[in-house]
């Protein structure tokens, strides 16, 4: 078998294949839109404007979905949930790393510049015992296991 060949023929189908799927591209630019001015749009609605008076208005100044039609309010609600949905996801993030011990979040500007003395986490440092543990051989632990279970090995 000629790997390189395969390559070869592989890359060519690739290339015939048709890409109907318009997943993961930019289409008409509407979510960056919204995503640009989601906190305006949150207030408008908070104010009492409904989501097909500002899928309107967006559609008269050109922001459009799919094949170029006039974006709907159930459209537009769609959008603005996904975006919610991706601004609760990345403030979610943020939030686990800040608990994880091994990333170091970039210090706010207006911390303090305190500087502070590094030390070893408690289970790092070495503890003063005063109860030795009694180190036990191998041959002990056979001999005690074979005493235990000597009723069993008797002969009758």
């Amino acid at each position: 078998m000629d790997m390189k060949q395969l390559r070869a023929d592989v890359e060519k189908l690739k290339a015939k294949r048709p890409t109907t799927s318009t997943i993961g591209r930019v289409k008409t630019g509407t979510t960056a839109v919204l995503r640009k001015h989601y906190a305006e749009f949150e207030r408008m609605h908070a104010d009492g404007v409904k989501w097909t008076e500002i899928a309107a208005g967006l559609a008269v100044q050109g922001v459009t979905q799919g094949d170029g039609d006039a974006l709907t309010g159930r459209r537009l609600t769609a959008l603005m949930r996904n975006i919610a949905l991706q601004n609760e996801k990345e403030g979610n993030k943020t939030v686990s790393r800040a608990k994880r011990n091994d990333v170091v979040l970039p210090r706010a500007e207006h911390e303090d510049d305190k500087t502070t003395k590094l030390r070893l986490a408690p289970e790092l440092t070495a503890q003063k015992t005063t109860n030795r543990i009694a180190v036990v051989s191998e041959d002990e632990i056979r001999r005690s296991q074979l005493e235990r279970h000597a009723h069993l090995l008797k002969r009758k």
